[in-house]
C-alpha cells in the first residue's frame, strides 16, 4: 500500500538530494527535477486519497497517513490542493532556473523546499513543524552563498532571525495546547500570544524586524531569493491558518484581529514608504514582498470565511508575479554589474522583454488595476474600510507608495522615453527560453486580472 507522505514528502526529498549527483549534467538534472515536480503536482490534483483506485488490472489505495521516526505524517484529502500548489510552484520555478543565469545547481532546491513544506503541514503534532521550517532555512543558506566566501550580512541576519523563531514556535505551540485545555488560564494564553506572535513576526518579517528582507533581496541572486519567498511565507501562512482553525477560541477575542490588522497595516505602509525612496531593484522587490505579507495578514484579520478566502487567493498571483520578477531581474544581472538603478540603464536596450516582464510583475505585486492582484486587494480594502476607515487610509497610502516605487524604477530604466526602437530585439538579448517564459507569465498575469472569477474560486482550498 502506498502512502501520501511517502510519495509527496520523502520521495521528492530523496530525488532532490540525489540530483546533486547529476550536477555535471545540468540539462539532465533540470529534466529530472521538472518531470518529478510536474508528476507530483498532477498526481496530487488527480488522485484521491484513501479511496480505491482502479488502474486497469491494478487496484491502488493511497493511505493519507504514515509513521516515520516515531512521528505521524498525515496528508488528508483536504491537503491535496496545498500539495498541488507546492509542486506546481516547484515546477514553475524549475522551468525558469536554467535560463536565469544563476548557478546551475539550483534545481534540487525546488524539490527540497516543496518536500519540507509538505512535511511541515503534515507532521503531527503541529509543534514539530518548526523543525521543518528551520530545515528549510538551513537548506536555503548555501543557495545564497558561494563556496569559500562568507555569507553576506543579509544572509546572516536572515539565518539568525529565522532561527530564533524555532524555540518560540515550539514554546507557543506547547502553551497553546495547555491553554486549549484550560482557556481561563491567562498565564498560558499570554505565553501563547507572545511566543507565537514573535515566531510568526520573525518568519514573516513583520514590523519592526523586516530589515533582513530588503538586505537579502539586494545582496543575493534575485531568482534564488524569489524561490525562498515563494515557499517560506506560503507555508507559514498555511500553518498559521491551520492553528486558527484548529483552535477557534483564539479568534473569539478582538485582540488577535486588532493585532493582525495593525501588523499588516504597518507593514504595507512602511513597505510603500520605503519603496518610493529606494534606488535598487532588488530592494524594491523586497519591499513588494513585505507588502504581500502585510496584505495576507490583513485578510486573516477579518476573522471570517471571506478573509480566509482572500488570503488563499492572494497566493497564486503573488507567487506568479514574484517568479517572473526574479527571472527578469536575473536577466538584467546578466547584462549589468548590479541591480542599482544607475547600473541597469545599460542593460535595458539589450533586454527589452525583461523590462516588460519587470513592469508587469512589479505592477501586479504593487496592485495596479487590471492586473492579477488588484481584484482581491480591492475586495480586502473594501472590507477593512467598512469597519476601520483610518486603517484603510493607511493601507491606501502604502498601496500608492508601492505603485510610486515601481513607476520610479520604470522611469529610471526607460530614461523617460518609450520609443519603439528601445524595444527592438538586438543581438545578445533574451534567449528563446526566456522569451517563452516571460510571455507565458505576462499572459497569465493579464488573464488573472481581467477574468478573476475563472480561476480564483479554485484557490480557496489551498489553505485548510
Amino acid at each position: 500500500m502506498i502512502t501520501a507522505p511517502l510519495v509527496w514528502i520523502f520521495l521528492p526529498f530523496f530525488v532532490g538530494a540525489s540530483l546533486w549527483l547529476l550536477r555535471r549534467w545540468p540539462a539532465l538534472m533540470l529534466a529530472v527535477g521538472l518531470l518529478t515536480s510536474i508528476g507530483l503536482a498532477v498526481g496530487a490534483y488527480l488522485l484521491p486519497f484513501n479511496q480505491l483506485l482502479h488502474l486497469g488490472p491494478l487496484s491502488l489505495r493511497i493511505n493519507p497517513g504514515d509513521v516515520f521516526f516515531g512521528r505521524e505524517f498525515l496528508l488528508p484529502e483536504e491537503r491535496r490542493p496545498a500539495l498541488t500548489f507546492f509542486y506546481g510552484l516547484c515546477a514553475f520555478w524549475t522551468a525558469g532556473s536554467f535560463s536565469s543565469g544563476a548557478r546551475k545547481i539550483l534545481t534540487p532546491y525546488g524539490l527540497l523546499f516543496a518536500a519540507l513544506c509538505s512535511a511541515a503541514i503534515a507532521i503531527q503534532p503541529g509543534l514539530y513543524a518548526a523543525f521543518f521550517i528551520q530545515a528549510l532555512v538551513m537548506v536555503s543558506v548555501p543557495l545564497f552563498s558561494h563556496l569559500g566566501s562568507p555569507p553576506s550580512p543579509g544572509v546572516q541576519r536572515f539565518l539568525v532571525l529565522a532561527s530564533l523563531a524555532l524555540p518560540l514556535f515550539i514554546l507557543g505551540s506547547w502553551a497553546l495546547q495547555a491553554a486549549a485545555d484550560n482557556p481561563t488560564n491567562r498565564d498560558m494564553v499570554l505565553v501563547t500570544a507572545v511566543a507565537l506572535g514573535l515566531a510568526f513576526a520573525l518568519l514573516l518579517a513583520l514590523f519592526p524586524v523586516f530589515t533582513w528582507v530588503p538586505m537579502l533581496t539586494s545582496q543575493a541572486h534575485p531568482y534564488s531569493t524569489a524561490l525562498l519567498f515563494q515557499f517560506l511565507p506560503s507555508v507559514v501562512l498555511m500553518l498559521g491558518t491551520a492553528l486558527l482553525h484548529e483552535h477557534g477560541w483564539i479568534r473569539q477575542g478582538l485582540a488577535l484581529q486588532d493585532g493582525l490588522r495593525l501588523a499588516g497595516g504597518l507593514l504595507v505602509l512602511t513597505a510603500g514608504a520605503l519603496a518610493v525612496m529606494t534606488r535598487h531593484a532588488g530592494q524594491l522587490m523586497g519591499y513588494l514582498i513585505l507588502a504581500q505579507n502585510g496584505f495576507s495578514l490583513l485578510g486573516l484579520s477579518l476573522a471570517s470565511a471571506l478573509g480566509d478566502e482572500i488570503t488563499a487567493m492572494l497566493l497564486l498571483p503573488r507567487n506568479l508575479a514574484l517568479g517572473l520578477c526574479g527571472l527578469c531581474l536575473a536577466i538584467f544581472l546578466q547584462h549589468s554589474q548590479s541591480l542599482a538603478y544607475s547600473d541597469l540603464r545599460s542593460a535595458v536596450r539589450r533586454t527589452p522583454l525583461a523590462v516588460a516582464g519587470t513592469a508587469m510583475s512589479m505592477l501586479s505585486l504593487a496592485g495596479l488595476p487590471l492586473l492579477a492582484e488588484f481584484p482581491i486587494r480591492y475586495v480586502l480594502v473594501q472590507e477593512i474600510a467598512a469597519a476601520h476607515p483610518v486603517m484603510s487610509l493607511a493601507i491606501m497610502l502604502g498601496w500608492l507608495g508601492l505603485l510610486g516605487g515601481v513607476f520610479r524604477l520604470l522611469i529610471t530604466l526607460l530614461g523617460g522615453e518609450m520609443d519603439a526602437e528601445r524595444f527592438l530585439r538586438p543581438q545578445g538579448a533574451e534567449s528563446h527560453m526566456q522569451i517563452v517564459l516571460i510571455t507565458l507569465a505576462v499572459g497569465a498575469i493579464l488573464v488573472l486580472g481581467i477574468a478573476p472569477r475563472m480561476f480564483f474560486p479554485g484557490l480557496v482550498a489551498v489553505l485548510p
